[in-house]
């Protein structure tokens, strides 16, 4: 989310969810790895937020909460499973929303983006990685080694 205060941001996550004390790196949060509601940390003007359940890029209405106001950015990048996407939301609304399953577009929403234009992959991984930057100015490095801090609930 884009200016967003980190309190205002875990107020508006599903469930009362609290600062566990426990810090790890963007490397870590990111990874599907933890167990762990979400992770939140901030990386230049945007508070980035990890979400496990991948819930952040399905729930229309959680986007849509969370960036009243502002933009928000919801990614995906499963390399497991193959599926990647991204939701944008402005000011309270879905913008542009894609998902990705192995190569293919399952589901998309709004106009491209003239961010989404030239991009040297389409639908895979590396798409949704360089589109990240082109639409925050955030480098994915950056992202990697913010400091995170893990939210549990109450």
């Amino acid at each position: 989310m884009h200016n967003a205060p980190l309190e205002s941001v875990v107020s508006a996550l599903p469930g009362d969810l609290r600062d566990s004390g426990e810090r790890i790196s963007g490397y870590e949060a990111l990874s599907m790895r933890l167990d762990h509601e979400y992770s939140i940390g901030v990386v230049g003007e945007w508070t980035v937020v990890s979400d496990p359940g991948m819930q952040l890029v399905y729930d229309r209405k959680l986007g849509e909460l969370l960036s009243v106001q502002r933009r928000a950015l919801a990614f995906l990048v499963h390399s497991v499973s193959s599926v990647y996407g991204f939701a944008l939301y402005r000011d309270g609304h879905l913008s542009r929303r894609a998902l990705y399953l192995e190569g293919e577009v399952q589901d998309e929403m709004g106009d491209r983006l003239p961010e989404e234009e030239n991009l040297p992959h389409s639908a895979t991984e590396d798409h949704v990685l360089d589109l990240i930057p082109r639409l925050t100015g955030i480098r994915w490095p950056e992202v990697l080694q913010a400091p995170f801090r893990v939210l549990q609930p109450l």
